[in-house]
């Protein structure tokens, strides 16, 4: 499956584990979860969907940049998932990286 798939098969689990666990004693308000997925193809291409994750690092010989500087969607929980989920194509892996 594609990332949408992925991330959409993990927010509906969440949703079935919240109401599994439905407890009065126990307020399922603070149940969400940060999600980083990640593809990296063979060529070192890069795609990712981030839900609330802060962005990984790049590091080189040199510097540690963060691969995308984008607003990531809020963590799987808070609210529904948006109809269209874009994966993000990120800046190819270099050797060394």
């Amino acid at each position: 499956p594609d990332l949408a798939g992925v991330l959409r098969r993990l927010d509906r689990a969440l949703a079935r584990h919240r109401r599994d666990r439905d407890d009065p004693r126990r307020p399922a308000a603070e149940d969400f979860v940060t999600v980083l997925l990640m593809e990296i193809a063979e060529d070192g291409s890069l795609r990712a969907l981030n839900c609330g994750h802060p962005w990984p690092y790049r590091l080189s010989g040199t510097a540690a940049e963060p691969v995308s500087r984008a607003e990531p969607l809020p963590p799987l929980g808070l609210f529904p998932l948006p109809a269209a989920l874009p994966a993000a194509d990120l800046a190819p892996l270099r050797p060394g990286e």
